[in-house]
């Protein structure tokens, strides 16, 4: 629940100056009220959402710097080892027709 502040006085003043009578106006007043209570956030709670994805998304991001220093790593090797197995076989190859 957000406790969004609507001015329910200034509200309901409106309401009575367009037709409404007094019991509805309040009746709507507070129907508002509820709504915008349950379903609207306050700027704090926005800034408390803020706040946690920032610190989210940095997580993330380190976890894919380190996954991506893994994944390189892991292509440096292998590309090593392909230059390595293709040398050998340079090698022989000169060696058998040589």
């Amino acid at each position: 629940m957000s406790h969004a502040a609507i001015n329910t006085i200034h509200y309901i003043k409106r309401l009575e100056k367009a037709g409404f009578v007094r019991q509805q106006a309040e009746a709507l007043a507070e129907a508002n009220s509820e709504f915008i209570n349950d379903n609207f956030a306050t700027q704090h709670q926005l800034e408390q959402v803020r706040l946690e994805l920032k610190h989210e998304i940095k997580s993330v991001r380190t976890e894919l710097q380190a996954e991506i220093q893994t994944i390189r790593s892991d292509i440096i090797i292998k590309l090593g080892s392909a230059i390595v197995g293709c040398t050998a076989i340079l090698g022989v190859l000169i060696a058998i027709f040589h």
